[in-house]
């Protein structure tokens, strides 16, 4: 199974890790030349394929933001603030379509998803852009979901900055029902609860479907829709949900979902247990305080990144040794 996570490391800005079959998928703003193909923006390892690093002849002309790897059908999907060619089958006419698109692993070529895209009429430095994918396959479809800051029109509907791409084996199509009309400001996280049929999204909004939940919000895949995870706040200014993780439970503690951000209540690290919010306590060092990036570790473990420091508030230097969160004494990131 494929674990998103993002890295902030100068120009990689998407990383994605097949952790069954090992291999890695690098995406961002990248130049690359002397490997299996000269590639731009995106670079892929199969260790079964002679241990090089190889990427798609056709390519990504600007930022790769997010990458996801469906290992049934072997497909990458990435997303992004690039355009890629289409050719009309109707009509032959050759256009670019914006911020989607999709791979089959290895020795294809990037291609569009037969044309959808996103839209966005472009301010300064600010077109439409997709930041975070999900994708999973159940019988004979493909489900993608696609989350950012745009717009998309069609067929009489509407959404904005989160969408649903169905694959039926033959073509890709928009799914607008129940997840129009999105939210009112963009979406940087996405986090699936297979086992509850659960899309958790995170982001800087402020209501989802409608119904107001400021930063976080969830969307039941059995039909109930959005649902609200009011309780978290922070300064208008730099709120945000940057990073989802959602931890199993058990027989005595419910799913919980570990949500990260620049929240200041209940904390910039905070565990929902389906009901209320617990903040976990973080040393603040001086400035900024922000949870970027959550995945799972070893032996039921957590990890986190971001502008922080670790340990107990009002403690001494060593940090906090009390569950669910253990900085390991002075650990940092």
């Amino acid at each position: 199974k494929c674990q998103m996570s993002i890295l902030v490391l100068i120009l990689v800005i998407g990383l994605c890790v097949d952790s069954v079959l090992g291999e890695y998928l690098i995406g961002g703003n990248l130049r690359t030349a002397a490997i299996h193909n000269r590639s731009r923006n995106f670079v892929a390892w199969d260790p079964a394929l002679d241990s090089l690093w190889f990427g798609s002849t056709l390519l990504i002309n600007n930022n790769i933001y997010s990458i996801v790897f469906d290992a049934s059908r072997r497909y990458i999907f990435a997303g992004g603030e690039f355009d890629l060619p289409y050719t009309s089958p109707e009509t032959g006419f050759v256009t670019w379509k914006r911020g989607l698109a999709v791979l089959q692993f290895p020795g294809g070529q990037w291609q569009t998803l037969n044309g959808l895209e996103v839209t966005k009429q472009c301010g300064v430095n600010n077109c439409a852009s997709v930041f975070v994918l999900s994708a999973y396959s159940v019988d004979s479809q493909t489900i993608l979901y696609v989350g950012g800051d745009f717009n998309i029109v069609s067929g009489g509907f509407s959404t904005r900055n989160i969408a649903k791409c169905v694959y039926d084996g033959f073509t890709w199509s928009w799914s607008f029902a129940d997840i129009s009309p999105g939210t009112d400001g963009p979406v940087l996280a996405f986090a699936r609860d297979s086992v509850l049929g659960r899309l958790y999204v995170g982001g800087n909004f402020s209501s989802a479907g409608g119904i107001s939940s400021r930063g976080v919000a969830f969307w039941d895949e059995k039909g109930s829709g959005w649902n609200s995870m009011v309780g978290l706040s922070g300064a208008d200014g730099s709120f945000m949900v940057a990073s989802l993780l959602v931890l199993a439970g058990n027989a005595s503690v419910p799913t919980q979902v570990l949500v990260g951000g620049t929240m200041t209540s209940p904390s910039a690290l905070a565990v929902w247990d389906d009901q209320t919010w617990r903040g976990v306590e973080l040393a603040e060092p001086a400035g900024l305080v922000g949870v970027l990036g959550l995945a799972r570790g070893p032996n039921g473990t957590a990890l986190a990144a971001g502008f922080l420091g670790f340990g107990c508030a009002g403690s001494a230097a060593g940090g906090c040794s009390a569950p669910p969160w253990d900085p390991a004494g002075q650990l940092g990131c």
